[in-house]
């Protein structure tokens, strides 16, 4: 009876911290600018896709916690240490969109092979060894369609590689946790002072 009533005080304590954390981590490791503890708002598919993980009983072990719902969190969530390289896989180049080809919140407006530009070309930057697509804004609807809408503006810079260094530390992340998890026990009547 007592392990059951302890069980049910666990599954209180996880689910209310990691409802908690899953709200940090939105809220404060995924709003604002790009810094090395933060992640800028770019879509927001990263940020929503952050929830709390069910809780599980296996082995007399009660586990729950937080997780990330997209492919590309495995860059941005890691080790402080942690630096992902990007390469192309089918391509020659990585196309990286440059102010020009992007909306305010940062997000591409299209690819260089598709999106609202007209005639695009490719040119070396002066005195490197960087090539560059530039092109003009086209207007893709209404009467004026087809239409250029703008003068010939650097879209996007092309590269062989990028490097990414994670900004959101999962020892970070515990250090929040950590005090959470044993003020709550504390308030259930468990004092955790020894662990």
């Amino acid at each position: 009876m007592l392990l059951e009533k302890t069980k049910i005080v666990i599954r209180k304590v996880f689910t209310k911290v990691g409802r908690q954390t899953a709200s940090y981590l939105r809220e404060e490791r995924f709003t604002g600018g790009t810094t090395d503890s933060k992640l800028a708002v770019r879509t927001g598919r990263l940020r929503a896709s952050v929830s709390v993980i069910p809780i599980e009983e296996s082995s007399g072990a009660i586990q729950s916690g937080v997780r990330f719902g997209t492919v590309y969190a495995r860059v941005h969530v890691g080790p402080k240490d942690q630096v992902t390289k990007i390469v192309p896989k089918k391509a020659k180049y990585l196309a990286i969109p440059l102010p020009g080809a992007m909306t305010k919140a940062g997000v591409a407006r299209g690819t260089p092979r598709g999106g609202p530009w007209g005639e695009t070309f490719v040119r070396r930057v002066k005195g490197k060894d960087t090539l560059m697509i530039f092109g003009k804004m086209e207007i893709t609807k209404g009467a004026r369609a087809g239409q250029l809408r703008s003068k010939i503006i650097p879209l996007f810079i092309l590269l062989k590689s990028v490097t990414i260094k994670a900004r959101v530390h999962p020892e970070e992340i515990l250090q929040y946790i950590e005090p959470k998890v044993k003020e709550e026990f504390r308030a259930q009547g468990i004092n955790l002072s020894g662990v």
